[in-house]
């Protein structure tokens, strides 16, 4: 999952990884990294044949 151009907001650690299995259930797999690490962990995820989904998403605030 490649985006085009990277958010504003791509260098703070406020990225995720995210697992979306065949249930449609969502589980946070990782988190606090910039846009680029978690998108390379969530790659490295998919490269390895999981059958789930891994998504890269932005952090909610508390």
């Amino acid at each position: 999952m490649t985006q085009s151009s990277p958010p504003a907001d791509a260098d703070l650690p406020v990225w995720s990884v995210v697992r979306l299995d065949d249930n449609g259930n969502r589980f946070l797999v990782s988190a606090g990294h910039t846009y680029a690490d978690a998108q390379a962990i969530a790659d490295d995820f998919q490269a390895k044949g999981h059958k789930q989904l891994y998504e890269v998403k932005r952090q909610e605030r508390d």
